[in-house]
């Protein structure tokens, strides 16, 4: 018997739902077979795959908790994984990302004054910039006063 694989909804709304197969990726055929079974449930209208996504959008006309369950026998529904990288294992002074938003601000500044259009954005990217400089220096000084 083959293993029930594993999907998560990656979108969702009334009547138009995005499951993603992982295992599926680039196996339009398993994919495929998956969308045939699913579209004979009651509440499916339609079911497109797409093997580059490992996706299957499914056309229902019943709420997703109910969807959930009527295609759980096809595919264990699990949650989403976490979207981009974990930066809370990154050490990061606090300092630093006011700090790059000040530089990055600046530089925005920059262009706008040397497209010759200072106001208002090249005036309200400065004043940004200025913001977020004092309170990365005001983290860094706290940061520095904590230390022993």
């Amino acid at each position: 018997m083959a293993e029930i694989p594993a999907a998560y909804v990656a979108h969702g709304m009334p009547g138009r739902t995005r499951l993603r197969v992982p295992a599926f990726r680039d196996d339009m055929i398993r994919l495929q077979g998956l969308a045939l079974a699913i579209v004979q449930l009651p509440s499916v209208a339609s079911v497109q795959a797409s093997g580059t996504t490992a996706s299957l959008l499914v056309h229902h006309d019943v709420a997703l908790p109910d969807l959930l369950r009527a295609v759980s026998p096809l595919v264990k529904i699990v949650d989403a994984p976490p979207f981009g990288p974990d930066w809370s294992a990154v050490p990061v002074a606090p300092s630093v990302l006011p700090a790059a938003g000040a530089l990055a601000a600046a530089g925005l500044a920059v262009v706008q004054l040397l497209r010759r259009d200072p106001l208002p954005p090249a005036l309200t990217l400065g004043i940004h910039a200025v913001s977020l400089a004092r309170k990365a220096v005001a983290l860094a000084v706290r940061s520095a006063s904590n230390t022993p």
